[in-house]
């Protein structure tokens, strides 16, 4: 009993130890084109910001900052993390 255990054991950390780099890539991939499109969407927003002011570069920078900073924070906070 305590052997079959201990085999079980063994070949689950085994398991683990091949597939974790393949779900480190996967997981950073999908961070990669979670970013993309926050990103894609306020570069958006802020290039129709400097089409309707063009004088203001300095504002719409902020602007986009921002944005990118209040939606990852959404993002979180939507998730439930600490």
């Amino acid at each position: 009993m305590i052997l079959e255990k201990l085999l079980l054991g063994i070949m689950v950390a085994a398991l683990t130890l091949l597939l974790l780099p393949f779900l480190l890539v996967m997981a950073g991939v999908g961070a990669a084109m979670l970013l993309w499109f926050v990103v894609s969407a306020a570069v958006l927003g802020a290039l129709i910001f400097w089409m309707l002011f063009p004088g203001a570069y300095g504002l719409a920078i902020l602007l986009l900052v921002l944005v990118i900073g209040l939606l990852l924070v959404h993002r979180q906070t939507r998730h439930g993390a600490p």
